[in-house]
């Protein structure tokens, strides 16, 4: 290969990709295979790397040469991987407020509990405790819909305006986090 056609690829870049690409045999292979039988299917060019890459740590270069096309190939496979890892906003969003309504789910028929057996003049239950719990289960629902709201509002004061679906299901999700702190609330009075 001539210094005319020649790339450099740096040697994190290329663990980056082997490193992908040692999971997705992994995350593919079958639970009779052993984890060597795995290492063996992919043993040319893995460990071609880790030769190149032992070669060139002994004269403390960090980095791999390819030619034009291949590097364009590696480039776009570190855009699939980053693809694949990107989670949208949105996702993140949600999955932050299931979290807080799975909790209310768990903490509220306990605070119902509490309520009942105190209004009935039992003394199971500490007053103070319930207080608490109810305070918490408040901030909850505050959570809740804090986020919704957030929601609701993701990416609208962006230039592209989201897809009519993308709107359409950020709308649904506030309106369902909505629903679940009214009929949910309503016990807690």
């Amino acid at each position: 290969m001539c210094k005319k056609c020649m790339e450099l690829v740096s040697l994190p870049f290329a663990r980056k990709l082997t490193t992908a690409s040692k999971e997705v045999l992994a995350s593919h292979a079958s639970p009779s295979c052993s984890p060597n039988s795995i290492q063996g299917s992919r043993r040319g060019s893995i460990s071609s790397i880790s030769s190149v890459s032992s070669v060139l740590d002994e004269k403390d270069d960090d980095r791999i040469r390819c030619c034009r096309h291949c590097k364009d190939t590696l480039l776009k496979r570190e855009q699939q991987i980053d693809e694949k890892e990107y989670i949208p906003d949105i996702v993140k969003l949600y999955e932050k407020l299931r979290f807080y309504m799975e909790k209310v789910d768990q903490k509220a028929p306990e605070y119902i509990k509490m309520a009942e057996s105190l209004n009935a003049g039992e003394t199971t239950y500490n007053l103070e405790r319930a207080s608490n719990l109810r305070i918490e289960v408040q901030r909850m629902y505050e959570l809740i819909d804090a986020l919704s709201k957030k929601i609701l509002t993701l990416g609208l004061s962006e230039d592209p305006q989201p897809h009519p679906r993308t709107l359409q299901l950020q709308r649904m999700i506030r309106y369902s986090a909505t629903l679940f702190v009214q009929e949910k609330l309503l016990g807690l009075m």
